[in-house]
């Protein structure tokens, strides 16, 4: 019989899932806990400003290194960080959330203890995540290994949070490891007929990619379709960069009637359109201005189940599907020719966000950069502009928590092996988590941000109230705050020639950098004005 002890089982586990760094704040629950994380030379354990920035950091680091952990206390520390959480599971984050929970007689005898309701109930704060976790589990000595590998196999099959609540003073007990895996059960491949007849008769075929295929790992597979067909492929907005968009069937982004005209005009009046791990969510549809869904010429790959003309069929091996695809669907005989040639700017332009979006895409990012853009100013200015190669953009565009990506720019920055993340961010979000800077500055990772002053909630003015004093906020000196946390190279930019130098200044530097960029209130992307006015459509 293998046995181990219960803590080192756990951290075995998070091991076995090549996590390096354990974000979280400590607690009298959680320190015994830690001590292992500290004595373990192959982790590193991260103490975040709060437990909303540490869950906001797991997520950043599982969204690159495909696994996070998060480390907080019972009660307070578990329902600081639900928000995070919840942003995992909208955003399919495979996330592992560990809560040191008081010691089991404690529990048992429902005693009222510090973090505590007193209220005779210590299991109803795990409750409040179940319904944002694909597993929670209070652990018992005798059941302990087979709940632990329980959760983590789920959050890797469905790539959801899982929460272990860890009774403290079970840390040092020998568990039974002999527990067999979890085998996830895939149904047979489904009858592809329908598929290859379908596919085979089109003209103008398509593909639509959506986030999932990234988050599943199905990109080689997708690719590999893309070009055995030779048709163009188009992605949603959750779903850009999820494939290089410099491939030569690349035709844009769709997003309904927020699409550029020929890219909506050939999705919707496509006779077969296959789409690929995407979600219809509100700005993902052009506020559910999409035209195809409903179709029967519509092939819908998802992770948990797969719908041609009304046939559904679940537990598919999406992976398998799609190679099964790419060897009997025939290649296009109507390829399209796609050209493209974005306007350049120059350092004569003029300083408005139409321009500087642009500039970003073209100048700023480079090649393998890791990109995370606030949903907001930064996301709708970035998302219309296409980015270079193997250049990967992450957001938060369906839970758009605002404040999320500074730290979770962080968490990305610890998965990265180095590589320059870069962060693009509004002043309205950055106060919700600036404390978070501290931390990229103390471990002075490759992290630059580029900050967008534009003094208030930008999203919020153009959807209502554009001067009214619930959209201002307090006007910070923000080159110095981060100053005052550590960042030695901060810059106060208004114009294209001084944001030019200093891009040509810290484009090598691998340090924290922060560079303000000025604009005026009411200068607003395009995009976010006419998502802003669907915002106002849907919420009348």
């Amino acid at each position: 019989m293998s046995q181990s002890k219960l803590a080192k089982f756990i951290i075995d586990q998070i091991k076995h899932k090549n996590v390096k760094s354990i974000f979280g704040v400590p607690g009298d629950y959680n320190l015994a806990f830690l001590d292992y994380f500290i004595h373990d030379s192959k982790l590193q354990w991260v103490g975040n400003c709060n437990e909303l920035n540490a869950a906001y950091a797991a997520d950043g680091y599982a969204r690159i290194k495909g696994f996070g952990v998060l480390v907080t206390t019972y009660g307070v520390g578990e329902l600081s960080a639900i928000n995070g959480v919840a942003g995992s599971y909208a955003e399919h984050v495979p996330v592992l959330h560990i809560v040191g929970y008081p010691k089991t007689t404690v529990l048992n005898e429902k005693l009222p203890v510090h973090h505590s309701l007193a209220n005779k109930d210590p299991e109803c704060f795990l409750r409040s995540v179940r319904s944002f976790t694909c597993e929670a589990e209070l652990i018992a000595s005798d059941t302990a290994a087979c709940q632990i590998l329980k959760v983590i196999d789920r959050i890797t099959e469905t790539q959801l949070p899982g929460v272990i609540a860890l009774p403290c003073d079970l840390l040092e007990t020998m568990i039974n490891t002999n527990t067999e895996k979890t085998q996830l059960s895939r149904d047979e491949l489904p009858d592809i007929t329908k598929f290859t007849k379908l596919f085979n008769q089109a003209k103008t075929p398509i593909i639509l990619v959506g986030a999932d295929v990234r988050r599943f790992s199905w990109q080689e597979e997708v690719l590999s379709l893309i070009e055995s067909t030779n048709i163009p492929f188009v992605t949603t907005f959750m779903g850009k960069t999820v494939l290089p968009e410099s491939h030569p069937n690349y035709m844009g982004l769709y997003a309904g009637d927020l699409s550029s005209d020929s890219v909506q005009n050939y999705i919707e009046n496509s006779d077969c359109i296959i789409s690929v791990g995407t979600q219809q969510t509100d700005f993902n549809t052009g506020g559910f201005s999409d035209q195809y869904s409903h179709l029967d010429n519509h092939i819908k790959i998802k992770w948990n189940y797969i719908e041609i003309q009304k046939d559904i069929y679940r537990d598919v091996d999406v992976k398998a599907l799609l190679s099964l695809l790419t060897r009997h669907l025939k290649k296009s005989e109507n390829p399209v020719e796609i050209n493209f040639s974005p306007q350049k700017i120059s350092h004569s332009s003029a300083w408005e966000q139409k321009n500087f979006w642009r500039y970003a895409a073209q100048k700023i990012i480079k090649d393998d950069d890791t990109v995370f853009a606030e949903a907001g100013t930064s996301l709708f200015g970035i998302l219309p502009e296409y980015i270079p190669s193997n250049a990967r953009l992450y957001s938060q565009i369906l839970w758009s928590s605002i404040g999320y990506t500074l730290p979770a720019a962080f968490g990305a920055s610890l998965a990265n092996n180095g590589q320059r993340v870069i962060l693009f961010i509004g002043d309205g979000s950055f106060q919700l988590t600036a404390q978070e800077l501290c931390r990229i500055a103390y471990e002075k990772t490759n992290v630059m941000i580029i900050f967008i002053n534009n003094d208030g909630y930008t999203v919020e003015r153009a959807i209502h109230g554009p001067n009214e004093k619930y959209n201002d906020i307090p006007r910070w000196d923000y080159s110095s705050f981060a100053k005052s946390l550590g960042f030695e190279n901060t810059e106060k930019i208004d114009n294209f020639i001084d944001l030019n130098h200093c891009i040509d200044k810290y484009d090598t530097i691998n340090e924290p950098v922060f560079l303000e960029c000025f604009f005026k209130k009411e200068d607003s992307p395009r995009l976010l004005l006419d998502v802003a006015e669907k915002i106002k459509s849907q919420n009348k």
